[in-house]
């Protein structure tokens, strides 16, 4: 039986996609930067370091979630962003399966729900590496024979969200009781519960006939980020000290919400976590509330 290789692994999704994949006997192979948690630490910029450990294992579907979120400030990021997934997948034999993540934030911002052949318009320096990335994985893919899926999450929260994030920014606010800086324009978003991430790679994965493309991953269900902080101040009962920014969220979109008929139809997916649902969870790990 061909194994399951995941990049990124010990990461903010990774964590929570292997806690579902173990709970089946699965075959994983864990790649990550540190080489923590079972891992094994590749650098998958360097091509044959990548190569000789993925060559050595009989990988059937690769979930490719490496990525340097937060290390994206020049082209050369940009340019290792993409390494990283061509090394992967150039390593690869068919037949093989690979899973790619990319973000919502590859779209232009609508005021309409926005399905897989909507206007792209990549604004900030990590979209346009995903949207570089995807487009060079696409040409690989076709060229060696590798059937790739490729989604696009919306604003994923949840446990164990890096720290930098709108949502785990909120809840620290609180905790420190600091002033929450956010951006003066108004921001609408689709919030997608990692659970629900993690259930469509768990389908995709077992899915069983071919089903390469892209697709979308939301609720449909539009936040504004005002909205979501009186969420959180009603569920802690605390009162958020805000400021607005007008430098900041420039190069973001304003407004992107999702239509995820696609993956619905294609695999029968729904997302089954609401914000309000998503939100009492967070709280209600973080002891300080």
């Amino acid at each position: 039986m061909k194994s399951i290789l995941i990049t990124g692994a010990t990461g903010f999704i990774g964590q929570h996609l292997i806690n579902e994949l173990s709970k089946k006997e699965r075959d994983l192979n864990l790649i990550s930067r540190g080489g923590a948690n079972n891992s094994i630490s590749v650098d998958l910029t360097c091509n044959s370091e990548t190569n000789k450990i993925i060559s050595s294992c009989n990988v059937g579907i690769v979930v490719h979630l490496a990525s340097s979120v937060r290390a994206i400030r020049s082209s050369i990021d940009v340019d290792k962003e993409i390494s990283m997934a061509i090394n992967v997948i150039s390593a690869l034999k068919p037949p093989c399966r690979f899973i790619y993540l990319s973000t919502a934030d590859e779209y232009a911002s609508s005021p309409n729900l926005i399905s897989e052949n909507a206007n792209l318009d990549p604004a900030n320096l990590y979209a346009k590496a995903k949207f570089r990335t995807r487009k060079a994985l696409e040409a690989e893919a076709q060229k060696i024979g590798i059937e790739l899926i490729v989604l696009r999450p919306f604003l994923v929260y949840g446990l164990y969200q890096p720290a930098h994030m709108f949502i785990p920014q909120l809840l620290k606010s609180i905790n420190d009781n600091e002033v929450f800086v956010y951006s003066s324009r108004r921001k609408v978003r689709d919030f997608i519960h990692v659970s629900d991430i993690v259930k469509a790679i768990r389908m995709l994965i077992d899915y069983k006939e071919n089903i390469s493309g892209t697709y979308n991953i939301g609720t449909g269900v539009e936040t504004s980020l005002s909205k979501a902080i009186k969420m959180v101040e009603n569920k802690t009962g605390k009162i958020i000290n805000i400021e607005r920014d007008a430098r900041l969220g420039i190069d973001n979109p304003d407004i992107i919400v999702a239509n995820s008929k696609k993956i619905e139809t294609k695999i029968g997916w729904r997302p089954e976590v609401s914000l309000q649902k998503g939100l009492s969870e967070l709280i209600k790990g973080n002891c300080s509330f």
